[in-house]
């Protein structure tokens, strides 16, 4: 992985137009427990030199290279046949290592499912049987490998960065950012757009794969394929301005060479024809 470039944080007029209320905010609350910290301590992450400097709870470090993963897999029962599933919520390093299980405060949980249903979050839950599928054993298995694997290397969602934490609230706030960011990211209505669908018989060149998610998304995405001729991941590349509690995501190109190559086949799901809502 290159090292990743810095993009600084720009503030831009802009001309005032209608309110539109995002498509989850009518059906699910994914509304993150409000940051401690005030703007000044809010840097965007990767973009300054010395790191001791900085409040970690503040600004995400060392993993300040943020990626939302999506997974397209043609075999997993009942997964959504228009659209892609959600892999995770990844904290790269800036120097484009990455940390894994860190478990800062030893915040590593059994499992996720338990600790949303102790907070209620049982609309969260359904939700993800859905959308956020394991493809070798159960949904909450996946759900806690991804919060210990990546969750517990994030610096800005530590318990001792809350001002009233309350066990499990770092879980749930993972957990509403990641499906929030979900929804900012259709990749199936993105490829379909630009006349890419699934097909048993059509296959699509990599490169046109790869445009059509780059203009959509505005930036160059990582676009994985099995043996580089079979799609089934795409990874969006983000900074954060801020704790990640803000959601306040900066767009960036992948650090990763795409996998995908020539000919690339985009197979069917043979699951249910869910909609996000």
């Amino acid at each position: 992985m290159k090292k990743c470039s810095i993009i600084p944080f720009l503030l831009t007029a802009v001309a005032a137009g209608p309110i539109v209320t995002p498509a989850w905010q009518n059906h699910m609350d994914l509304f993150t427990t409000p940051s401690a910290c005030n703007s000044s301590q809010e840097l965007m992450s990767c973009s300054f030199g010395n790191s001791s400097n900085v409040d970690t709870c503040c600004v995400e470090n060392p993993g300040g290279v943020v990626l939302f993963t999506q997974l397209w897999n043609s075999d997993v029962v009942n997964s959504p046949t228009h659209q892609w599933t959600m892999h995770g919520s990844w904290p790269d390093n800036c120097d484009g290592t990455y940390g894994s299980f860190c478990n800062f405060e030893n915040t590593e949980v059994d499992s996720v499912e338990e600790v949303l249903k102790s907070k209620g979050e049982y609309e969260l839950i359904s939700y993800m049987n859905n959308f956020w599928l394991n493809d070798n054993g159960t949904n909450d298995a996946f759900w806690s490998h991804e919060f210990n694997k990546h969750a517990t290397c994030m610096s800005t969602i530590r318990p001792s960065c809350y001002d009233n934490y309350t066990e499990g609230q770092n879980v749930v706030d993972f957990v509403k950012m990641s499906i929030r960011q979900y929804h900012e990211l259709p990749t199936f209505t993105w490829l379909a757009d630009a006349g890419i669908v699934p097909s048993y018989s059509q296959t699509y060149k990599a490169e046109d794969i790869q445009a059509a998610l780059d203009k959509a998304f505005g930036y160059k995405v990582f676009v994985g394929c099995t043996n580089g001729t079979i799609l089934d991941e795409v990874w969006y590349y983000h900074q954060a301005q801020g704790s990640l509690l803000r959601q306040n995501f900066v767009k960036i190109d992948t650090t990763y060479a795409s996998t995908c190559k020539g000919d690339v086949q985009y197979l069917p799901k043979q699951g249910k024809s869910f909609v996000l809502w």
